[in-house]
């Protein structure tokens, strides 16, 4: 016998299973990898007692990476846009290669330690060097697939 929690998730990932194939359909023709390209869900839950976490797009060089927005209103909408990347030299292209304007944020690790002299808790943070925040605005047509590319931008160090 199995909890109801426990369907509810295994329900969720056979929805995003059907979602991710029924994109790769209607933008390549087929359900399976074509041209390097296979429609992955960003958000990932790998427990039912855990929240949701991103998945980090990884960018890297001469390699471009296409994601896919669904709008699933009858008008268009603007939407802002956040992925986490493994780079912080990224640019965004739509499908028009056009770049578009973006920003890059850093991701902060907090970490809570005990130092040893004392009892008391102390909280320190850094910025990530493997994840970055990626924030653009997307201008989704109704009813529709839009689809970005996020190339590793050579120009920056």
């Amino acid at each position: 016998m199995t909890d109801y929690l426990t369907r509810l998730q295994k329900s969720i990932k056979n929805v995003v299973g059907f979602q991710e194939n029924a994109i790769s359909f209607l933008l390549n023709g087929d359900v399976t990898e074509k041209d390097g390209k296979f429609y992955n869900n960003t958000i990932d839950r790998q427990k039912t007692t855990e929240m949701p976490k991103k998945k980090i797009i990884q960018v890297k060089r001469n390699e471009d990476v296409d994601v896919t927005f669904f709008n699933s209103l009858l008008q268009p909408r603007i939407e802002v846009i956040s992925l986490l990347v493994s780079t912080p030299n990224v640019k965004v292209k739509d499908s028009k290669g056009s770049t578009l304007k973006h920003q890059i944020n850093p991701i902060m690790i907090s970490s809570n330690h005990t130092a040893a002299s004392n009892s008391a808790k102390k909280i320190s943070s850094e910025i990530s060097l493997l994840e970055f925040e990626l924030i653009f605005v997307a201008n989704l047509s109704a009813m529709s697939l839009t689809s970005f590319t996020l190339i590793q931008d050579e120009n920056k160090s």
